[in-house]
């Protein structure tokens, strides 16, 4: 069965200027911003140039296209007025899962309670994947750090355990 650390769109802080951050959902993107939907409103959250971001199908990144609409991200930053954030750090949320593996389709460890396939992905400030799913055998039950694509549903396995 797959549990996750529910990500929200809740703020975590905001003024109408001066520091702040949010938690929300990826609606569009482009090279130098990124606009989410946090507590139902719409923020456009500009990339400070030599700012940190971190896109969950990436890596490190440092473009606003590397992000994924229905990406959960957070940010940290400057708010420049209500709804625009000069955002310090970006970064998709990447949750704890455990996982039952049930199948290995091609050399892809298949999660039981989802039916999702596992890739593997990148870690932050790491060059390449820092787990080796060809050790995952059906009847395996893992603990992870994940990131799911939220197009293709994919779990992007980042550092993974046997439990």
């Amino acid at each position: 069965m797959a549990r996750s650390v529910p990500g929200h769109a809740a703020e975590v802080a905001r003024t109408a200027v001066g520091s702040g951050g949010l938690v929300g959902v990826v609606t569009s993107t482009t090279g130098t911003e990124i606009v989410v939907t946090s507590d139902r409103r719409g923020v456009r959250l500009l990339l400070r140039d030599g700012g940190r971001a971190y896109s969950g199908a990436f890596g490190l990144v440092d473009s606003g296209d590397a992000f994924v609409v229905g990406d959960t991200i957070a940010a940290t930053g400057e708010w420049i007025d209500a709804s625009t954030l000069d955002a310090v750090d970006i970064g998709s949320l990447l949750p704890t899962m455990t996982l039952d593996v049930v199948a290995v389709e091609n050399g892809v460890p298949v999660d039981g309670a989802t039916e999702r396939s596992m890739v593997e992905g990148v870690l932050p400030d790491y060059v390449g994947s820092q787990v080796d799913l060809s050790v995952f055998s059906p009847g395996d039950r893992i603990t992870a750090v994940t990131w799911t694509h939220p197009q293709s549903d994919e779990i992007f396995i980042l550092r993974a355990a046997h439990v």
